[in-house]
Formats: C-alpha cells, structure tokens, sequence
C-alpha cells in the first residue's frame, strides 16, 4: 500500500565511499583501544571481547563490500542504471543484508554477554542469558529469512524490474515486509540494550553524582538506538512509498539509502560496545598510577586492593574483578 510520504535524498556515491571509509578507521580503533586498554589494566579477555572482535570482521567484511560495490558504479549508480547494473546491485543488497544481521547480532551479544558479568549479582544477568539466547536465535531467523524470502528460487531475489513488474518474482512485496519486521526488531534489542544499566545503576545505593556519572557512562546503547530509530523510520517510507510498479531507478535510490543507515548503525554499534570497556580500563589504569605514587611519596607500603566492586544496602554489586568495570 503506497502512502504520500516523503522520500530522503539518497547519499551521492562520493558521500557513501567518505562516510564507510570514515567509519572503517574508526571501528579498527575502537576496538584495538579496547584490547590495549585490557592489556594495560592485566585483564584477561573474555567472551565479549572476543565477540567484539568478531563483529568487527564481519563489519569489515560489510564496509568492504560497501565500498567495493560503490566503487564499481554499482551502488548509489544514478545515471541510467542498465539491468545488468541492477541485478549486480541486487546481488549485492542480498550479500550486505547477511553479512549486516551476522554483525548487529554479535555486537549485540557483546554487549549482552558484558552486561551479565557486570551486573553478575543483579536478578537482571537472568534476562541478559535471555537475551544472548533471543538474539542468537534472531540472527538464525533473519539470515535464514533473507536467503529464502522467495522460497526456493534465490536467483528470483536479485531478478530487474521488468520481472518484478510482471510479477514473475516475490522480491518487491517480501522484501518491505522482511526490512520492517527485521529493522522493529533491531530496535527493540536496542532499547534492552540502552534500559537494561539505567534499571540496575538507578536502584544503587549512592551518591546522584556518582549515579549519573555511571549512567552516562553505561548508557552507551543510546546513541545506536537513536540511529536505530532513525533507520526504522526511513525503511517504513521506503518500503511503504513506491508506486505499483517500481523504476530502476527509484530502486537504485532506496537501496543506497538504505545502505547509508545500515553501514552507520553496524559500526556505531562497533564504537558502542568498545566505549565503556575503554573509558573504564583507562580509568582503572590511572586510578592504579595515582595509588602507586601516593603510597612512594608518603612511603606507606601498598596493599592489594581487595574492593570487588560498587555495591549498595540491597546487596547489588557492580562486578570489576575481571574487566576494569565498576
């Protein structure tokens, strides 16, 4: 069903080849500052580092294909695109939208699996074992749906217009439905992901200052639930928008629309997850040398430091045994 919504401008090819570049260094960054701020507080590396690192090479994987497909004048080609040129952009839609659910998804577990250690002794690590159990099986699910969203016949997803138009295919109808279904649903782990510290930091019993500054510090999820939104919104009106029968050209817009948002999310979502690890591990390692001078300047031998962690009258604690995190 078509409505009267307006249409974003999607991002010229030189915008889109600036912006996945951008955000290729950045993501590298991220997470190489997250193993070096492990190994300058001696922490071991766990499970959501690992997974981190796994959802930067399938991240890497996505902004190369990106680039490589727009670099070749197939993506964000708006200068009479030939059939050819959309088959190949659709082959290429089909490969970023798995490799994207791959990514989101393991960066989400990263962020699940962090959140259970932390808040160990909270009844809310229950719903993160939930959770990691919930997005496993939602990667299953999309990536599974993606590939099979005309049945049997894969080649029918990647078919041109004039097969869509004479409806030899399933591409047109199956694919706003999958986005809208698959885009909801990122959003919703987003939100878990944002709400899930603010509900255990809020009910610690401490200074507000303090509160507020733990807050900040956890709820990094905001920021890709933001873009989340965002995504979701533009995905609707593409998806909802088109006439009855689509152009190739309005096709070449959508997708590289789309495009632009799923690249941003995918790696802000890399940049998320490494924050507070980083700031936190920073913190520690600081704390640490200031702890050290201290105790040299007034010659007080230094003692191990037994404090585990933030606690509270409920008897809630903030697990920091094993990752720099309070």
């Amino acid at each position: 069903m078509a409505h009267g919504w307006t249409t974003p401008s999607a991002p010229s090819s030189t915008a889109l080849l600036a912006v996945t570049s951008v955000f290729t260094v950045t993501s590298l960054s991220a997470v190489a500052l997250r193993f070096y701020a492990r190994r300058l507080a001696r922490l071991d590396l766990l499970a959501d580092d690992w997974l981190a690192l796994a959802a930067l090479i399938c991240t890497l994987v996505y902004n190369s294909t990106l680039l490589t497909g727009t670099s070749r004048d197939i993506i964000a080609n708006y200068t009479h695109p030939t059939a050819q040129t959309e088959v190949a952009a659709r082959k290429y839609q089909l490969a970023l939208q798995i490799i994207e659910v791959i990514a989101l998804g393991l960066t989400k577990l990263s962020f699940f699996t962090l959140w259970k250690r932390v808040f160990s002794t909270h009844p809310v690590h229950r719903l993160c074992t939930f959770l990691i159990g919930a997005v496993t099986l939602w990667m299953v699910a999309f990536i599974l749906a993606t590939i099979l969203q005309c049945g049997g016949h894969v080649s029918h997803i990647w078919s041109s217009i004039e097969d869509v138009n004479n409806s030899n295919t399933c591409a047109s109808a199956n694919r706003g439905i999958l986005l809208t279904v698959y885009t909801i649903t990122d959003l919703i782990t987003n939100i878990l992901i944002t709400i899930i510290p603010i509900f255990v930091i809020v009910g610690l019993n401490m200074r507000i200052g303090r509160k507020i500054g733990m807050i900040c510090l956890y709820v990094v999820g905001v920021y890709v639930t933001a873009i989340s939104i965002t995504r979701t919104y533009f995905t609707i009106v593409v998806s909802y928008n088109s006439n009855e029968e689509e152009d190739r050209l309005s096709f070449m817009h959508e997708f590289t629309l789309l495009a632009l948002w799923a690249v941003i999310e995918v790696n802000v979502g890399i940049l998320a997850t490494c924050v507070t690890v980083v700031t936190r591990g920073v913190r520690e390692v600081y704390a640490d040398k200031r702890k050290k001078k201290f105790h040299m300047l007034s010659g007080v031998a230094l003692k191990g430091d037994h404090h585990g962690g933030v606690g509270n009258e409920g008897g809630t604690r903030i697990s920091n045994e094993s990752d720099g995190i309070e």
